[in-house]
């Protein structure tokens, strides 16, 4: 027995130890034998096939509690409950942990997040976002000309956790998530799996982000415009403002989707206006 044969062999044994679908393995080295293939193809084939489907997603974490604390939106109501969502600011990271059905390896495994705001988003004005896993820990990776980035902060067993940075000129608004999962390297549509995400998530303004629109340094203001529940909704025009009273009910009592939106349809239009006038 040759040096070639004994690796083939040895390796046979290592992938029988770590996976209990050896059986599989065996049915490629058996259908390739009878078609006559060399030996020195077979540790292509199975690196390929491994002996697996693509990464099926069992479970999704947003870190909540640890994300809209970072976020300043950890007292919002809405991300309080027994069914919390998520409530975040552009111009910060954002953890987010996948859990799949088997062990992830990245050099077989490719998993993409797929982030979509509005009824018909398109990557071209930044409404879908396609950002893929990086292999290995470290900086922020960037895909083309994209001001979105994703980091890997830990692969380990059958989860991968990320960090997403949102750019500050990321959309305001309702935002939701999709996990593609692929076969490195594979054409065929059946080593591909697509994983809708049905809990969404919120990014408002970061007025605390020197980088956008709406940042304000004092943090006394902050603390006033933020986070009363009471105050005034303005009507008319940039040069004839009027007051009205409003409770804005962000951390007492409930809190309303609707808020969070007409906050930022508020900010939107003063900033608007703003630049207008300059």
């Amino acid at each position: 027995m040759d040096t070639s044969d004994e690796a083939i062999i040895e390796m046979l044994r290592q992938r029988m130890l770590a996976n209990s679908n050896f059986l599989q393995y065996m049915e490629i080295v058996i259908e390739s034998l009878r078609s006559g293939a060399e030996f020195e193809r077979m540790p292509r084939l199975m690196a390929h096939t491994g002996g697996t489907n693509p990464l099926q997603v069992k479970q999704l974490d947003y870190h909540i509690p640890a994300n809209t604390r970072h976020h300043r939106t950890d007292k919002f109501l809405l991300t309080q409950s027994s069914d919390a969502t998520l409530v975040v600011r552009r111009g910060l990271p954002v953890t987010i942990s996948v859990q799949f059905d088997r062990h992830y390896d990245g050099g077989r495994d490719q998993v993409f997040l797929i982030l979509k705001t509005g009824l018909e988003p398109k990557e071209a004005d930044g409404s879908k976002v396609r950002l893929e896993v990086p292999t290995t820990m470290g900086s922020f990776f960037k895909v083309d000309n994209s001001p979105y980035s994703i980091s890997l902060v830990l692969s380990e067993k059958n989860s991968v956790t990320v960090k997403v940075m949102l750019p500050p000129c990321a959309a305001v608004g309702l935002w939701r998530l999709e996990v593609e999962t692929r076969l490195r390297g594979s054409s065929d549509p059946s080593d591909k799996c697509l994983f809708n995400v049905k809990e969404t998530f919120y990014v408002l303004f970061n007025p605390w982000c020197q980088e956008d629109l709406v940042y304000m340094p004092q943090e006394d203001l902050l603390t006033e415009y933020i986070f009363n529940d009471t105050g005034k909704l303005y009507q008319g025009n940039y040069d004839y403002p009027t007051g009205k009273r409003w409770f804005f009910g962000q951390v007492k009592k409930k809190k309303s989707l609707r808020s969070a939106e007409l906050n930022a349809v508020i900010l939107t239009f003063a900033c608007t206006k703003k630049a207008g006038k300059q």
